[in-house]
């Protein structure tokens, strides 16, 4: 019997034959299971793209080894704790500039809605000439893209640094940064504004 792991999970499905990740402790009877090494195989080379790029690969559970094929897993270095220190050092470093640009970003956040506030204010309480009007809506238009960008990276920091191994090891954070990229506004109200 073969199964699907990526050392800390299993795939298995739930009742809509919907294939998830589960921990160890998932019921057997829901982890996937092939009679056939071929038929995994092939499983694992169809994943679902939600669970691509994770780390999976097939064991033998009969096997009292749960180690990876070490050929096809592209994870796999044997030189990786060579240069350890190095490598943990630039995580290291990688936090502390985003911890220190958090600072930064948020500060800058909050200038920014500030600029926005008055460029509300203005148009609120000023008539203005076409010209003058067209400026304040380019003020505004710069300003909250700025803001965006700030908010966004804030969003990619927290992202990154509220992470743990295990959502690492799944390519979380990674896939929450894209999802970033590809959402859409949903108008609140003025739908005919986003036609």
């Amino acid at each position: 019997m073969y199964l699907v792991t990526n050392g800390i999970y299993f795939l298995s499905y739930d009742s809509k034959s919907k294939i998830f990740q589960s921990s160890c402790q998932t019921s057997v009877y829901n982890i996937l299971k092939f009679k056939e090494r071929s038929k995994a195989d092939n499983f694992l080379l169809n994943l679902p793209k939600h669970l691509q790029n994770r780390g999976y690969y097939v064991i033998d559970a009969e096997c009292d080894t749960t180690a990876p094929d070490y050929v096809d897993d592209t994870y796999f270095d044997v030189n990786c704790c060579d240069d350890i220190i190095a490598d943990v050092e630039k995580i290291q470093t990688l936090m502390r500039k985003l911890s220190r640009y958090k600072i930064y970003a948020s500060q800058q956040h909050s200038l920014v809605e500030k600029e926005i506030m008055d460029i509300e204010h203005a148009s609120e309480f000023y008539n203005l000439s076409p010209l003058k009007g067209y400026k304040l809506y380019q003020m505004l238009h710069n300003a909250r893209k700025q803001r965006r960008k700030y908010k966004d990276n804030l969003q990619i920091i927290d992202y990154i640094m509220s992470a743990d191994f295990t959502d690492y090891v799944n390519g979380n954070p990674v896939d929450k940064i894209k999802a970033l990229e590809n959402r859409q506004y949903e108008p609140r109200v003025l739908t005919e504004l986003f036609d």
